[in-house]
């Protein structure tokens, strides 16, 4: 759903969901974080249009393999769906999501 209203706003190619969950299946973005649980999935820039973000805060969780424990899984409350141009930019992302956050139970 997030991949497509990407796709529909023109921030991405129509391979970009494909990629996605291509990337997903070999390379999971489920992160455990204190209170809640994200994923971050991502693909390569040569899918995307411009830059952009979709994020959606889920009723139900959904389950994602772990990033850091890839045999692990994470009950996911909150999806980040990247759409970044320029390669490195992908990463400098994950990691102010990842870590550098200001995320915590009162945020």
């Amino acid at each position: 759903m997030l991949g497509s209203r990407l796709f529909g706003a023109g921030y991405v190619k129509d391979s970009f969901v494909a990629a996605t969950i291509n990337r997903e299946s070999r390379l999971p973005t489920g992160l455990p974080f204190l209170g809640f649980n994200a994923a971050i999935p991502h693909t390569d820039s040569e899918h995307v249009i411009k830059p952009g973000l979709a994020l959606a805060t889920l009723k139900n969780t959904v389950t994602f393999q772990n990033m850091a424990f890839p045999n692990g899984t994470v009950d996911v409350s909150l999806v980040f769906l990247l759409a970044l141009e320029q390669p490195k930019a992908q990463i400098e992302m994950l990691q102010e999501i990842a870590g550098g956050g200001n995320f915590n139970e009162s945020n």
